[in-house]
């Protein structure tokens, strides 16, 4: 399985000189407004090779007055930046029970069997049954024959593609009325859910299971700690997802009035902080601030901006991220109501954003120099690549022994300098192959000047004294070496 090494933290390196951390922000690209309810919520977004286009998926409300009531809504797009409405397509909701009826706008793919509430979709790479490549994660049956019932459990529903869904069994047995989001580990090869584990209780709970059907019981993973300030910022929910060798996670950070009397703190405002997993269970804050910006005063995104979705963009060099303003804070239903109806405005907007691949942290040089040196590692495969940017720079490549001394032929004077900006560069030696040292421990070593790298990919494990499981899984894989010789 690959591996990378993200400049999150500095763990996985022995030496870094010369060089800073920089972050980067996720650059707008696009906005949409569903055109016939003029709201929407917990948008996820997926490119679907499929069909060759993004499709995004997102909940509508009916009747802004009655929460309880929602349906899954979906748009289109070839380039990630002119978004449309799905046109008409026969829903899997048909027959005696069909909740489908004539004159229903036809980008409406799934009602839920009476209404659905905190829905995510996710096209799973991992699933071989064709008929399950899609599957949605979120309380359905939330408003039958328009009354709510007392608990409203998380239930599983797939789709072959996206469009016609079934509702399967249920996920987690109790209101958890927030985005709930599934995923696949590979590493533990389970599946994942992030939910809630109470009804209103506002920080982020895992459950996991082998086979979508029996699951553990909920554990907390990420709690509202002390490096928030004083106290008054929940946990609303939180997207989070496998990315070739990194999970990545997005926090809604919901700030309320500890001062209000009313003791569900209905009333606040969002936004998103990045987070980030090396074994998709214990996740971990980067800087503790919004991984995008509130909008200004009146604008949409001003009370509320929060991300709920991520997709790899088609060529796999960047992320399309996914968002939803509001003009107006978190509040109660009734609210809503009165401030659509004097203002006539749309609800919600979704905000399109996109960013380099692993580029939201990097290492950067900009002057002469700098180094980073990994900790010891073991390469499965020859299929080493770097994210790195050094159009008017210079990078030079070196793969060391545990002791820090240059393989022959793998030295930085070997190697074949790089100027430019690629997203998997493979490094070359002037001599050598790295097929050559497949299977063998070494260390990674950049010599970078005047620009940023940004990820070290590979199929590698750790192997800092011996050989570990993965980055995910620190478990030693064998006796410790009576030698030091690493022939």
């Amino acid at each position: 399985m690959k591996s990378k090494i993200v400049f999150f933290d500095d763990y996985w390196l022995d030496i870094r000189k010369g060089v800073c951390r920089r972050w980067f922000k996720p650059q707008l690209i696009s906005t949409y407004i569903d055109p016939v309810y003029r709201n929407g919520v917990y948008p996820s977004v997926q490119w679907c090779p499929e069909v060759g286009k993004y499709r995004l998926w997102y909940e509508v409300l009916p009747d802004i007055r009655n929460d309880a009531l929602r349906y899954l809504a979906s748009a289109e797009s070839e380039d990630g930046l002119h978004w449309k409405p799905l046109e008409a397509c026969e829903s899997s909701e048909s027959g005696e029970s069909s909740e489908m009826k004539p004159g229903d706008p036809s980008h409406l793919v799934y009602k839920g069997n009476g209404g659905l509430h905190g829905t995510s979709v996710i096209r799973d790479a991992f699933e071989s049954d064709p008929e399950k490549r899609y599957k949605a994660a979120g309380m359905t049956r939330t408003c039958p024959e328009g009354k709510r019932p007392p608990t409203l459990p998380v239930r599983l529903s797939t789709s072959p593609d996206g469009i016609h869904w079934k509702e399967q069994n249920i996920l987690h047995p109790y209101t958890s009325d927030a985005l709930n989001c599934l995923f696949f580990n590979p590493y533990t090869k389970r599946y994942s859910l992030l939910h809630r584990a109470a009804y209103v209780d506002r920080r982020v709970f895992l459950s996991s299971s082998d086979d979508l059907v029996t699951w553990n019981s909920p554990k907390l993973i990420v709690h509202p700690d002390a490096g928030y300030g004083e106290g008054a910022v929940q946990l609303y929910s939180m997207w989070g997802g496998w990315d070739e060798g990194m999970f990545l996670g997005f926090t809604l950070r919901y700030y309320v009035d500890m001062d209000e009397s009313n003791y569900s703190t209905m009333n606040g405002y969002m936004d998103s902080e990045l987070m980030y997993s090396y074994d998709g269970e214990y996740w971990m804050h980067t800087t503790r601030e919004p991984i995008v910006e509130r909008n200004l005063p009146g604008e949409f995104g001003h009370t509320q901006l929060s991300i709920t979705g991520m997709t790899s963009t088609r060529d796999n060099t960047g992320y399309i991220i996914i968002a939803t303003g509001s003009r107006f804070s978190h509040s109660t239903t009734d609210v809503y109501e009165k401030l659509l109806k004097k203002y006539d405005t749309a609800a919600h907007q979704f905000f399109f954003y996109t960013i380099r691949k692993d580029g939201f942290a990097g290492l950067e040089n900009s002057s002469s120099g700098g180094k980073i040196t990994t900790k010891t590692i073991e390469l499965l495969k020859p299929d080493l690549r770097i994210n790195i940017a050094v159009p008017f720079g210079r990078a030079r490549f070196a793969l060391l022994d545990p002791d820090g001394k240059p393989y022959e032929g793998f030295s930085f004077d070997d190697s074949v300098p790089f100027s430019g900006d690629e997203i998997f560069l493979k490094p070359r030696w002037k001599e050598k192959r790295i097929d050559e040292l497949t299977g063998r421990r070494m260390r990674i070593s950049v010599d970078i000047t005047s620009g940023v790298i940004y990820s070290i990919q590979a199929t590698m494990r750790p192997s800092i004294r011996v050989s570990q499981s993965s980055f995910g899984n620190g478990m030693q894989l064998e006796p410790e070496r009576k030698t030091r010789n690493e022939t």
